[in-house]
């Protein structure tokens, strides 16, 4: 037995004569718990956001859409109507009753200092830039931060000019007892500089957690839930960097009966020469001898690395209401579902965070602008402005179609137009096919000839269903602008009304192309109606009967 070989047994035979008590306290401490990444702001921040991927694709997707929020301001005319649009979902929201009520509530104001500010909250960002920040320390750590400032004293008291994101990771909350849980806000290490709770928007996720003293008041991030999936992706993706650093012989081949070096070499050469290549993949190797095979690596696949990779993806989109095939989730990647998953982005995830920062401006950012006007302002945002919504007014706009129990200008709303001043534009037009249920069937009226007697319009019962729904599109509409055309003729509807309809029931028709249908029945002569019959008997207008010869002429002197 040569020296190393002893060495080794003896130190075998001596080791459990020595413990290690940094590893016994070590191994009490943590337990045969796997090690996690921290749980606090700053490692959510550089374990998560700033070292994985999955982590960081998630957060941008949102704020990036999260950020454009189309801003719109409103006065408020109507305080009971204006809260029952707001507890309005978004599907009726972007309905008839939807554009009823925002009319009834609201009266849309088009420029205001206050969107200034949300356009350019500050002289260093833009409206996006900043949005994008608040949403982003919300969704990492959450909670958000902002500082207004503003003018204390005269008439714009209160007024924020200016808005600056907070870093979340280093605020704390200063609290002043019971009486006043939230004091103001101040940054770590320098809590002698405390700025008034007035001042600040906290717009945090809800926490449950009550283990310390003040620990409610913070919101909780979504990575705290999910710690153990980030530890996994990340640990995933740093096996598989190893795994393609570490990249060598992925085994050793020798026989059994041994060979000399020089055959060893003969082997390799012939190996590498006959059966390496992209143009030998696949052969069958034939030895004439028998030899054995140690395997030194297995692939990342072999390791199940690629496939723990897709779980946390998708665990850690689930975490964040986002469906995995909007990351390139291969497995769940078609174009149908692409379509599907960014409606149902928008629906579960971007629109509940607008309502929820928009809620918080109108409690901490709106009202001093109010009162500096003397008026009831309320800060929304214009849910047809979403691109990814737009199917939803492509389905109300089919359904609106053939709807004339709607005026005009309710149409309009529901598309999102402009109300037209012309009062004809808030009357109902019912079509001419149409009749009460108690008006007489005109074919119980006939004359001597077995016809329908003048003053009842016959219209030719059904007799099967009719498919309204597949012929809307055309014959509905032409049937209408007839109906305009003939009224018009009749000298039933002025002709300026009838180019106003024309154009508020086919968007697609101008003022011009409305004008040249309606303009050539005004230049139509009519033909003259024929003369009312003499009731004495005597012809209209001294003209001999037709059975009577013509009278002699008296002589004249």
């Amino acid at each position: 037995m040569d020296k190393r070989e002893l060495s080794k047994q003896l130190a075998e035979a001596m080791r459990p004569a020595f413990t290690n008590q940094l590893n016994q306290a070590l191994y009490r401490f943590v337990g045969d718990q796997a090690v996690v990444m921290g749980d606090s702001s700053q490692d959510y921040i550089n374990h998560g956001y700033l070292f994985n991927p999955d982590v960081y694709s998630i957060i941008s997707l949102i704020a990036r859409n999260f950020a454009n929020i189309p801003w719109v301001l409103h006065e408020v005319k109507n305080e009971t109507q204006a809260k029952k649009y707001a507890r309005l979902p978004y599907q009726t929201k972007l309905s008839l009753k939807g554009t009823r009520v925002q009319r009834k509530a609201f009266e849309e104001i088009e420029s205001h200092k206050l969107l200034d500010v949300l356009d350019r909250p500050n002289p260093y960002q833009g409206g996006s830039e900043f949005f994008e920040n608040l949403i982003g320390f919300k969704l990492i750590t959450g909670n958000s931060f902002v500082y207004g400032i503003g003018p204390e004293t005269g008439k714009n008291a209160g007024t924020f000019q200016e808005l600056w994101m907070m870093p979340a990771q280093h605020v704390v909350i200063e609290t002043g007892g019971w009486m006043q849980p939230v004091k103001g806000y101040s940054i770590e290490n320098y809590r002698d500089s405390m700025i008034e709770a007035k001042h600040v928007l906290h717009w945090k996720t809800w926490s449950p957690d009550y283990s310390a003293p003040g620990t409610h008041l913070y919101g909780v991030s979504p990575l705290r839930a999910a710690r153990r999936v980030v530890t996994q992706s990340n640990d995933s993706y740093t096996a598989n960097l190893k795994a393609l650093q570490n990249m060598g012989a992925v085994g050793i081949l020798s026989a059994k009966q041994g060979v000399t070096r020089d055959n060893a070499k003969e082997l390799q050469r012939e190996y590498e020469s006959k059966f390496t290549g992209p143009h030998n993949a696949k052969k069958v190797v034939i030895a004439t001898g028998e030899y054995s095979w140690i395997n030194m690596g297995l692939s990342p696949v072999d390791l199940n690395i690629i496939e723990s990779q897709k779980m946390s993806l998708r665990d850690l989109c689930n975490v964040y209401g986002v469906r995995s095939e909007m990351l390139n989730d291969p497995d769940a990647k078609t174009n149908a579902n692409n379509t599907q998953a960014r409606k149902s982005f928008y629906h579960e995830t971007i629109l509940p965070e607008w309502d929820s920062i928009r809620d918080e401006l109108n409690r901490w950012f709106v009202p001093a602008y109010s009162k500096a006007a003397g008026k009831n302002f309320y800060l929304d945002y214009d849910i047809a402005e979403v691109p990814a919504l737009s199917e939803d007014l492509k389905e109300l706009h089919e359904r609106l179609k053939t709807e004339w129990r709607i005026t005009p200008n309710e149409w309009r709303a529901a598309m999102q137009y402009d109300a037209l001043e012309d009062k004809v534009m808030d009357s109902i037009y019912i079509p001419r096919n149409l009749a009460p249920l108690n008006e007489p069937d005109s074919s119980d009226k006939v004359d001597e000839n077995g016809m329908p007697s003048d003053g009842f319009e016959t219209t030719p019962k059904p007799t099967e269903d009719v498919d309204v729904q597949g012929t809307a599109l055309n014959g509905a509409q032409v049937s209408s602008l007839q109906a305009i055309v003939q009224a018009v003729a009749d000298d039933l509807l002025p002709s300026e009304t009838a180019v106003r309809l024309i154009m508020a029931g086919f968007p697609a028709i101008n003022e011009a192309a409305a004008r040249a249908i309606i303009n050539p029945i005004l230049s139509f002569e009519k033909p003259p109606k024929p003369a009312a019959p003499n009731p004495f008997g005597q012809p209209a207008n001294g003209q001999p009967k037709p059975d009577e010869e013509p009278a002699e002429p008296e002589p004249t002197e």
